[in-house]
């Protein structure tokens, strides 16, 4: 299934699909090889009456009869009217007020009667007809077509109803076979990578992505294979038209006193957003009106010469440094002051939260969107973190390349899992079958190892000591360093979670680099952690293990009688009362008398004879106390297996977060 990724913005939409032949994005151009296609939409009165007819008191279009009512004109396209037609702009909102009426007073919305989810459904519908017409062949049906959508970071996009609703719209209006949506400023950190910037970033340090738009400013923090976490302003850069378009009207206002009266043109917004992104880039140093200017007309109609207000470099900076805005900052919570006061408060909050709160590292900070070229977001970014940002190059593509790159992740990621599955599998490096043996060999070793040392040191003693006072002396020395046996488990655990780490992240490696661009795989660096093998042995598994070496019995005549004796006691639920009143017999027989020096030696002789039954023995014993004990990671590890393989390429490929809650 193909896949198309899309950044609807509020002033421009983009789009672009994975090339997987050159391991990177192709971007679809509108018409006339436009960039980005504007985000305004032109219906003709007969179209605004057919989808009122349609809405049937729903609030949505019938979405199969948009394809009946005529082409709907989008983006630059829409500068020609027609007669009773009406151009819409800025009707992007969040998916709770889909159903509100646009206009931008009650007698506009009376007189309309069209809502803003209709209008993104025609707009959507558009877009996705010219992508297809200019995709050049990459996309040639709907149905077997994926997109993956941008939305602002704030809940009011990100909720699960809200992205549920949101891609039933963009679905229904399409007609594509699936919809999945997907934070912006989260698609923008994959988009910024193929950029030279790239280098200085490393998801698996921390990174914050500060995604400047026209309606909204959001922040995202990652930190790979741990942590996202979200939060959004209403900070958009719509804000800085619309009071451009205020201050225009402020200063006009001044001239009617003289009964002049000011001539706006209809497309005053579509002027003064080319106007602000100019400002943003640095290219509009205009001393004197310029680029946009309001004439004056008399009573008799007649335009005033040398009247006018215009747009120059002085009015943007009083715009963006002096005039006072209001905006909401979350569900409840609202902030006042400048523009550029409200951007320096917004990296303080997100200091705040993910700095001094939270306490997570930053390693690097991205700025994206098209107000973040603006030379002071940069200054007061780093006045804020003391961290050099960087810079998106690719404003305009940033996110939807980004969102190419998701898309493709998340098409490749099934293939590359079953395939390094199979590896694994083949490659049998990660059965826990070895782990099991040499926990118990180790433990063995280490056992009897103390007993023969112990034995040893018996033999040579200059005075009397009896078997009973050798067998007591070993039991109590393997007690004492009961710790070390649970070292060497342990040792064995960190061996073999090394073991898996370094195969899976192998194979993971293989795949993703294989894959991703050189660019994007350095960013995408990552260290798996621990496997955390789930295996301990019980202390009480270790004292049965213990208790039950007698050494009387190694140096008996009858082996077998002590055998007899040792798979006794093993298994018996009552061994401890047993072991006492076995004890309590033997406790003046002959052989718990002191043994003179010879005797010592003879059974130290007979103890090395015997000394690979022992070591047997032992074994046998240890065995069933590993076995038994690590019988469920046994079965259960294929899964784990696979469970961290799956965590591994989801890690690797920016699908993995722990999402830990923000407000807005």
């Amino acid at each position: 299934m193909k896949t198309l990724g899309l950044d609807i913005g509020h002033c421009i939409s983009a789009g672009a699909c994975f090339d997987e032949n050159n391991k990177g994005t192709y971007r679809i151009e509108g018409k006339n090889s436009q960039k980005t296609i504007t985000t305004q939409l032109m219906l003709t009165s007969e179209q605004l009456d057919k989808l009122k007819k349609n809405l049937n008191g729903k609030g949505y279009p019938g979405y199969k009869f948009l394809g009946t009512i005529g082409e709907f004109k989008i983006g630059e396209d829409v500068e020609v009217q027609t007669e009773g037609g009406r151009v819409f702009r800025y009707f992007k909102t969040h998916p709770a007020a889909f159903n509100e009426l646009y206009g931008e007073d009650e007698q506009e919305k009376k007189e309309l009667r069209i809502n803003h989810g209709t209008l993104m459904a025609c707009f959507c519908f558009a877009l996705l007809n010219q992508y297809i017409e200019k995709s050049n062949g990459m996309i040639d049906s709907r149905e077997k077509l994926k997109l993956i959508v941008g939305c602002p970071a704030t809940k009011k996009w990100t909720s699960a109803k809200a992205k549920k609703e949101y891609a039933e719209l963009v679905k229904k209006a399409t007609g594509v076979n699936e919809v999945e949506i997907v934070p912006e400023s989260r698609g923008a950190l994959f988009g910024i990578v193929n950029s030279n910037s790239a280098k200085k970033i490393s998801v698996a340090k921390g990174v914050i992505v500060f995604d400047f738009g026209s309606s909204t400013a959001d922040c995202t923090y990652m930190l790979l294979g741990k942590r996202l976490a979200e939060f959004s302003w209403d900070l958009g850069a719509s804000y800085i038209e619309r009071e451009m378009l205020k201050k225009l009207r402020d200063s006009a206002e001044k001239h009617r006193e003289s009964g002049l009266v000011p001539v706006f043109e209809e497309s005053v917004l579509d002027k003064l957003r080319v106007i602000k992104e100019k400002y943003f880039r640095g290219a509009y140093t205009s001393k004197v009106p310029g680029e946009y200017t309001i004439k004056f007309e008399n009573a008799a109609g007649e335009v005033v010469k040398g009247e006018y207000v215009g747009i120059y470099n002085a009015f943007m900076d009083d715009t963006i440094f002096n005039r006072t805005i209001s905006i909401a900052c979350g569900e409840t919570s609202e902030k006042t002051g400048s523009w550029s006061e409200l951007c320096k408060e917004f990296f303080e909050e997100a200091r705040n939260i993910i700095i001094e709160q939270e306490k997570f590292p930053v390693d690097a900070i991205v700025l994206t969107g098209g107000a973040s070229q603006m030379g002071f977001i940069k200054e007061k970014c780093y006045d804020v973190f003391k961290i050099e940002p960087v810079n998106d190059e690719n404003v305009e593509y940033a996110v939807s390349d980004g969102l190419a790159w998701v898309s493709a992740s998340e098409e490749k990621y099934p293939e590359f899992f079953e395939k390094a599955k199979n590896e694994l599998e083949v490659n049998k490096k990660c059965e826990p079958d070895l782990f099991l043996e040499t926990v118990k060999n180790s433990i063995t070793d280490y056992i009897y190892s103390t007993f023969q040392k112990e034995a040893f040191e018996w033999k040579n003693k200059d005075y009397n000591l009896s078997l009973n006072w050798l067998s007591n002396k070993v039991v109590n020395q393997i007690r004492s360093e009961q710790e070390q046996l649970e070292i060497i488990i342990n040792e064995e655990k960190e061996r073999i979670s090394e073991n898996i780490d370094k195969e899976i992240k192998d194979v993971v490696n293989k795949y993703v680099k294989g894959f991703f661009s050189p660019e994007i795989t350095k960013v995408l660096s990552y260290d798996l952690y621990g496997f955390n093998v789930p295996i301990a042995i019980k202390k009480d598994d270790i004292k049965l293990i213990v208790k039950n070496i007698d050494i009387r019995s190694f140096m008996s005549k009858s082996l077998d009688k002590f055998l007899d004796e040792l798979y006794f006691y093993w298994f018996s639920g009552d061994w401890i009362e047993k072991l006492f009143n076995y004890r309590n017999k033997k406790k003046n027989e002959e052989q718990h008398r002191a043994l003179d020096k010879n005797k010592r030696t003879v059974y130290y002789d007979r103890l090395l004879q015997r000394e690979k039954k022992i070591t047997e023995e032992i074994s046998k014993k240890v065995d069933y106390v590993i076995t038994d004990s690590f019988a469920p990671i046994v079965a259960d590890f294929p899964g784990i297996l696979t469970e961290k393989l799956e965590k591994a390429f989801r890690v690797a490929m920016l699908m993995d977060f722990e999402k830990i809650g923000w407000s807005d």
